[in-house]
């Protein structure tokens, strides 16, 4: 009999306006690599969008989600952030330097 497999997801909210491919940006990269080797997704969200085309680029080419909301709007901010929690449900959301309420996080 197959079971059915279904994909988990971990949702990271990056807080910071990332301007270079630094070590914080290869961080999280190598997690979302090292993280569906486990079988699990990560979706990332940030608050600008990220200046560094190497980090996009990666991106792309590893096939990771990630979405851009704009860190001016709190409003707009949790619009996204409510709609990407019901889509993939994440086991997990962490957050990396976000000032929008973190503690909110809980009670979705």
């Amino acid at each position: 009999m197959n079971k059915i497999q279904y994909k988990k997801y971990v949702l990271h909210v990056m807080g910071y306006h990332s301007e270079k491919f630094g070590s914080l940006e290869r961080f999280i990269l190598n997690l979302a690599e090292k993280a569906r080797g486990e079988g699990l997704e990560v979706i990332f969200v940030f608050n600008s969008k990220p200046w560094s085309m190497e980090l996009l680029t990666a991106f792309k080419d590893n096939n990771i989600a990630y979405y851009i909301t704009s860190a001016m709007s709190p409003l707009a901010f949790w619009q996204l952030f409510y709609k990407l929690t019901k889509k993939y449900k994440p086991l997990i959301v962490h957050s990396h330097f976000q000032p929008l309420l973190p503690s909110f996080y809980a009670w979705l």
